[in-house]
């Protein structure tokens, strides 16, 4: 009877031992795969926070550059636009300058003594175009027979002389000044406007820094 309930005891223990070991072993292996989970979940939600501030970035990146090309181009047609009524301004200030120094008798002689060397260059002359306030000058150069035609009313002062073959032309006026010089007025132009630019920015750089 004894050798039998130390059989039994026996075998309950062996039997307590295996289970043992087998929770041990599932737990074990539970706990492992609740760790590989755990790091997968972790690294996927690393990968996930990367990706969504890489987008972030990114995004706002190119949001920062749109705004800065809009503001590129508004400050460029801005300036564009400034540039052009600056111009514009400029002509009408130079024509209103011309318009006074036909009115003095340093002009009547600079009419005349360009007249004089206009017929020179181009011989025998056929018709003179000048305004009707330098008619007077100009029959007192080339008398009364050669005839007169009026220049368009845009025009400041000057005349426009052809010879007799019509084959020349010669135009010598205070327009024809004017846009003979269009180009280096508005060269000067923009090189002096960039320049206005570039120093105020510097300026107020420097008073925002102080």
């Amino acid at each position: 009877m004894v050798e039998l309930s130390n059989k039994v005891v026996l075998f309950r223990n062996m039997i307590w031992n295996e289970m043992k070991q087998q929770s041990e072993h599932q737990l074990y292996a539970y706990a492992e795969q609740n760790s590989q989970l755990i790091e997968q979940k972790r690294e996927a939600l690393k990968r996930e926070a990367e990706n969504y501030i890489t987008s972030h970035v990114q995004r706002a990146q190119l949001a920062a550059r749109e705004q800065i090309a809009v503001r590129k181009q508004e400050n460029q047609r801005v300036f564009l636009e400034t540039q052009r009524q600056c111009f514009d301004a400029l002509t009408e200030s130079i024509r209103q300058k011309f318009a006074d120094f036909v009115t003095t008798k340093a002009y009547r002689n600079s009419f005349q003594q360009r007249l004089r060397e206009a017929l020179a260059s181009v011989g025998e002359a056929s018709r003179l175009y000048v305004l009707e306030r330098d008619r007077a000058l100009a029959q007192e150069i080339v008398g009364p027979a050669m005839p007169l035609s009026a220049l368009p009313p845009s025009e400041i002062g000057g005349f426009i002389l052809v010879n007799a073959d019509e084959t020349q032309r010669v135009r010598l006026t205070f327009e024809k000044l004017i846009e003979d010089n269009t180009y280096r007025i508005g060269r000067a132009l923009d090189e002096w406007m960039r320049h206005t630019v570039l120093t105020e920015a510097v300026t107020t750089g420097g008073k925002e820094r102080a």
